[in-house]
């Protein structure tokens, strides 16, 4: 987790950008490094950060289609906000679905921990890697894999 967090920090923030919430939150991440569960959701807070910190924000307040703030569902993979369930419900296949984990913070689990990492990879894909002409860097990757082989998903 350690090195894929520093590599997509590395490529994705500007040089000598000063950045004292990704700071904290980097600090948090290693202090709860004993618990897994703790450890995999403040990963993936710091991934979302780190869009937010370069430009690009997971909106999840309020629906892109219909403007309405309840019944969220999911995100558009285009634009990253909110779709409501009944909004999105054709294009379902399309969407990914909101994790209530991304609502509120809570231990969550190995299986859970890929589909955030499946919403945030895609979003640094999306966002900073291709613009970059970069492909996901590897570390990030090996993470992935490391966690599909060893939780039997």
């Amino acid at each position: 987790m350690l090195q894929s967090l520093f590599t997509v920090l590395t490529i994705s923030l500007p040089e000598g950008i000063e950045e004292n919430q990704i700071y904290l939150e980097i600090e948090k991440f290693i202090k709860n490094l004993g618990s897994l569960e703790n450890t995999m959701i403040d990963y993936l807070n710091l991934e979302i950060t780190i869009l937010t910190q370069v430009g690009y924000q997971i909106d999840l307040q309020t629906c892109a289609v219909t403007n309405k703030c309840e019944k969220l569902f999911y995100i558009s993979p285009k634009s990253g906000r909110a779709v409501t369930q009944e909004a999105g419900h054709k294009y379902h296949d399309q969407l990914f679905i909101i994790p209530d984990y991304f609502y509120e913070h809570r231990p969550i689990n190995y299986q859970e921990f890929l589909d955030g990492l499946k919403i945030t990879g895609h979003f640094l894909q999306k966002n900073i890697f291709h613009h970059k002409n970069i492909a996901m860097p590897s570390s990030r990757v090996n993470l992935i894999d490391y966690v599909q082989k060893h939780t039997d998903i």
